[in-house]
């Protein structure tokens, strides 16, 4: 919080107390507060002919319902997840139960006619939430580290207070690259979170175009993809985006559209189309 008042820094300041205070249930998380769980049920056999507790498959559910229940979004307050570790040391995997309706409507599906379940629930290793709890801790650090190598000046107690659009625009790209992982994965609803896709880059600048669409979560492999596509468009005597640059592009949307990789769809239109723009020369 303090480095995000010395930076003048929205997006890092908004992040800071989303993970002080929780995130609101309208928020987009991080990634990382995404947790991967395993479902089980207390689970009955036909004429009561047997109990126990069993691993319940995703499968059984609607496909439209499996993503809310595959995964724990965790929303609240860091401190409670520390809470949570510590205590879990005598309890063992941590719980977050299913409705009552859904556990005996579907739960049964996977197993012989005539089970019944009396309660189901997800488990949530308690490792998930310490690999959480060390990301947020690495994330900080490596933000940190960034911002002292491109402002030096702040080992000096110097607080930045001119505005400034390339320190700006360097302090986001640092931080949706620490922080978030990419610029898509910014909370889109927030009106907290300014989503720059703002550099300074040159028309032609090829080493910053690369160096800029890697910190917007592109692959080496898609960057060479879409230098091949340029350099085919040139040498088609096509100008401005041409129609293989356009394919390059249709083909990120997508990927982004089916969840492949670490780029959104509001990535590709927001912040990665501008900056092919501005290296191709183009408005």
């Amino acid at each position: 919080m303090v480095l995000a008042h010395v930076l003048r820094s929205t997006e890092l300041a908004a992040w800071a107390r989303s993970e002080l205070n929780g995130y609101s249930r309208d928020a987009d998380l991080p990634a990382y507060r995404r947790l991967s769980c395993r479902a089980m049920g207390q689970m009955i056999g036909p004429f009561n002919s047997w109990q126990g507790v069993m691993e319940i498959p995703f499968s059984v559910l609607p496909e439209k319902m499996r993503a809310n229940f595959s995964s724990v979004e965790a929303r609240e307050p860091i401190a409670h997840f520390a809470s949570l570790v510590e205590t879990s040391k005598d309890q063992g995997r941590l719980q977050q139960p299913w409705p009552t309706e859904v556990a005996r409507h579907f739960a049964p599906k996977a197993f012989v006619q005539g089970t019944q379940c009396l309660k189901a629930w997800n488990e949530i290793s308690p490792s998930e939430v310490t690999a959480m709890l060390d990301q947020v801790k690495s994330r900080v650090l490596e933000f940190a580290l960034a911002i002292s190598t491109d402002f030096p000046e702040l080992g000096k107690g110097d607080e930045l207070l001119t505005e400034s659009s390339t320190r700006n625009a360097l302090v986001n790209q640092t931080f949706n690259t620490t922080i978030m992982g990419s610029v898509g994965n910014i909370a889109s609803g927030s009106t907290n979170v300014n989503q720059s896709a703002e550099v300074m880059l040159a028309q032609g600048d090829i080493d910053g175009l690369r160096r800029a669409l890697m910190s917007h979560g592109v692959s080496t492999e898609q960057i060479a993809a879409l230098e091949l596509a340029i350099q085919e468009d040139k040498a088609a005597g096509q100008a401005g985006i041409g129609p293989r640059v356009k394919a390059w592009f249709g083909e990120m949307t997508a990927m982004a559209l089916a969840g492949a990789g670490a780029i959104g769809v509001n990535a590709v239109g927001g912040a990665i189309a501008p900056l092919v723009a501005r290296f191709l020369g183009i408005g």
